[in-house]
């Protein structure tokens, strides 16, 4: 009988455990150490964002930082990863939603140079840092470092303005406005180098296409949305079917993410 027990309890054990499991449990530890982590930065006066990726990037490396690996499903999983990527896009539209796109583009010439100059300083200054931290690897590694440190993370610079309740300042619509020109002019420099590197030459059809389909692209989302939202948002309203704004809001973010990406642009900015 101990015998046959011992089987039940192996068998109880062994279950079938439905796979969205460990994402739940990810998803609970991410949400509320990024809470606690959020909420220490404001007592240091800090953005929340901050906090949030401080506590980040400890789950991240807690075998590095405690030797137990207690959270090494979190970087492996790659329902989280989607869902991270889900939310950088929501946050991104949200974002959006609060931002007056008239008073943005009063800001293009400002936030065109602050964006040539985000790019220009690490290029600059990115050459002679790796000459001297990586002096032996190849050129090309090099350059792939120095086009990597152009990159701009819109989501971070928005989520900084959001916390600090900055969001409507013209400083903000200028780094705002800045993100979006630099992530065309970061694509722009990716495509010289990737030529580069595969080729030994320099594409420039390539980045001809890339810059088109950019400005088409921007330029009928901003015509869209300064000239036509209030019509659709008018005509979403006479329907009566419950969610029907929302559903539409957050189709509309992935449908233009989705053909910011496929033009070679980040979701993000589509989002």
């Amino acid at each position: 009988q101990e015998g046959t027990g011992a089987q039940d309890g192996a068998f109880t054990r062994q279950h079938y455990m439905d796979p969205i499991s460990p994402v739940m449990l990810g998803v609970v530890i991410i949400l509320i150490a990024a809470k606690i982590g959020g909420e220490l930065a404001r007592k240091f006066n800090q953005p929340a964002v901050l906090g949030e990726l401080m506590v980040g990037i400890f789950l991240g490396n807690t075998v590095f930082f405690t030797g137990w690996g207690f959270a090494e499903f979190l970087q492996e999983n790659p329902f989280l990863d989607y869902m991270g990527r889900f939310g950088a896009l929501i946050l991104l539209c949200r974002v959006g939603i609060e931002t007056d796109v008239a008073a943005m583009m009063e800001s293009r010439v400002s936030a065109f140079f602050v964006a040539v100059a985000g790019v220009i300083a690490p290029c600059v200054l990115g050459y002679p840092i790796t000459l001297y931290l990586l002096p032996d690897i190849h050129p090309h590694t090099r350059l792939i470092i120095i086009t990597a440190l152009c990159a701009t993370s819109v989501g971070i610079t928005t989520r900084v303005f959001e916390d600090l309740g900055k969001l409507q300042m013209p400083e903000a619509r200028i780094v705002l406005g800045a993100a979006i020109f630099d992530d065309v002019l970061g694509l722009l420099i990716l495509s010289v180098v990737t030529s580069v590197i595969t080729t030994g030459s320099f594409a420039l059809g390539s980045m001809f296409n890339i810059a088109v389909y950019a400005a088409v692209f921007l330029s009928i989302a901003a015509v869209v949305s300064l000239k036509f939202t209030h019509v659709i948002g008018e005509y979403i309203s006479r329907f009566h079917a419950e969610g029907m704004k929302m559903v539409f809001a957050v189709s509309t973010c992935f449908l233009l993410a989705y053909v910011a990406d496929d033009i070679g642009l980040a979701p993000i900015v589509g989002a």
